[in-house]
């Protein structure tokens, strides 16, 4: 394993740069498409514009790949050259709609489904056209999220039954399926949901087993704690980092496979072709500043290399990740460049217990802030690092424990409890640490059982890289036997 995925990443960074030496505006549409390596997506669409369509098509392996900003690009370049192409317009809608991570631009999807309207022409549409369309109408109708979701997976249900040996029907038909327990992970429907998915996308593999749709949504479907279904995903993950090379966030997905099977190095690298993948496509595409180009892509895959090479214990080369980020945080002032930043020094700070790493200047979050999830967690992780740092090197840490306490009540106002957790856990383990470096046995004990304890009552979905920055958990356990002893 280890072999092959290191020859697949050297072919990444040494091939692919030639192929894509080309500039865009050098390129027409059709060799751009054939030069990014996303899987045969074959549609027939009724279009009389080789251009539109192979805009189309483009669009359409952005699409199955979640690419969703550069899917609209290619179906609104589809629209501008063939103003009456039916499926463009549905392509550009269904990028409006993001399965699994919870996200719609409704109105976005209306205003196309109505500009659809405006320019359809006489041309007389295939049956399996109407079926799309009819069933992007129901996804973004003016019903409530259940009932368009449950009418949309209805309708792919039916278009199914008519097109079973359709890879992007049934590709389609299964997401519909594990996007509709995503919307709604507490209805009662929704493990059914997830089974009959999961078995559809189980034959579909069988079949289309190099289809970029079904390889990517298998992934999706064996991303599970469960380990027997992690490990059916292998085959699948070896596939993505070939067939589609070119997009970060599926290349990822390999990833995901191998964390929950703690297969470290193909871990490091199949993150290492992700961020790749991220950089090399923003170089083909012309998008700059590249440093922004396909950032939460590229940055979330360098914060789970970054926990790749300290699970390995290669500190230097997680330090020139935290290093990268840092550099982008400082060209760009948004929240997001922040908060990667911030998790990735708190990582590395508490993973490698290194204490002469230099400190870093907090700029609290408010709680205005639009992403405060997010905000709140990693500032909490800042704080934590901040606060070992100050520890070690004898200085005091009230301001950070002042500021612990009121992150934990802007976090109280979130619904999901893991945040005001993790700030509580947070605050609980600088008290245990401050203990522990003044030789305050009873104290150390006493917080850090009670910071393992609320570490035990954590519920969280998904244990990932950018949730589990507290990594001095096991240093914590460690002591804690020593100290029994």
């Amino acid at each position: 394993m280890r072999n092959f995925l290191l020859f697949i990443f050297c072919l990444s960074i040494i091939v692919c740069p030639v192929v894509y030496a080309a500039q865009p505006q050098e390129m027409d549409i059709q060799s751009l498409r054939k030069s990014i390596i996303l899987g045969d997506v074959r549609f027939d669409v009724t279009t009389k514009n080789a251009a539109a369509k192979e805009h189309f098509l483009l669009g359409a392996a952005f699409l199955h790949a979640f690419m969703y900003d550069l899917a609209i690009r290619q179906f609104q370049a589809a629209e501008k050259l063939d103003p009456g192409f039916a499926m463009s317009y549905w392509g550009e809608a269904m990028a409006n709609k993001h399965p699994i991570w919870n996200f719609e631009n409704l109105a976005a999807g209306q205003a196309v489904l109505s500009r659809y309207e405006q320019h359809k022409d006489q041309r007389s549409l295939t049956e399996k056209e109407k079926y799309y369309l009819d069933s992007v109408k129901k996804l973004f109708s003016d019903q409530s999220l259940l009932d368009r979701d449950r009418a949309y997976y209805s309708a792919m249900k039916v278009f199914y039954e008519h097109y079973p040996k359709d890879p992007n029907v049934g590709a389609f038909y299964a997401l519909s399926q594990l996007g509709l327990a995503s919307d709604f992970p507490d209805d009662p429907s929704s493990p059914g949901y997830l089974r009959t998915g999961r078995k559809l996308i189980d034959y579909l593999f069988t079949q289309f087993s190099d289809h970029p749709g079904v390889v990517h949504y298998y992934l999706h479907y064996h991303d599970t704690s469960d380990r027997k279904l992690a490990g059916q995903a292998l085959p699948a993950a070896r596939i993505a980092l070939t067939v589609m090379r070119s997009s970060s966030h599926v290349t990822h997905m390999a990833a995901h496979i191998y964390r929950r099977l703690e297969l470290w190095d193909d871990y490091i690298l199949a993150n290492q072709i992700s961020v790749t993948a991220a950089d090399t496509l923003c170089k083909m595409l012309n998008d700059y500043p590249l440093y922004a180009c396909n950032a939460e892509n590229k940055y979330h895959s360098l914060e789970w290399l970054q926990d790749g090479y300290l699970k390995k214990g290669k500190f230097k080369q997680a330090q020139k990740l935290v290093d990268r980020i840092r550099d982008a945080a400082a060209r760009d002032k948004s929240v997001l460049y922040k908060q990667w930043y911030y998790r990735m020094w708190a990582r590395q700070v508490l993973v490698s217990q290194n204490w002469n790493i230099p400190a870093l200047r907090i700029q609290p979050i408010t709680k205005r802030d639009e992403q405060i999830y997010w905000s709140a967690y990693s500032e909490c992780g800042a704080l934590l690092a901040s606060s070992f740092l100050a520890i070690h090197k004898n200085q005091p840490v009230e301001s950070q424990l002042k500021r612990l306490n009121k992150l934990i009540k802007y976090a109280n106002g979130i619904p999901d409890p893991y945040i005001r957790q993790a700030c509580q856990i947070a605050r609980l383990e600088v008290k245990a640490e401050f203990s522990r470096c003044h030789n305050d046995k009873e104290n150390a004990a006493y917080f850090t059982n009670k910071a393992l304890a609320l570490q035990k009552k954590q519920i969280s979905t998904e244990l990932t890289p950018s949730l589990s920055f507290l990594s001095a958990n096991e240093y914590y356990q460690n002591y804690v036997l020593a100290h029994k002893k």
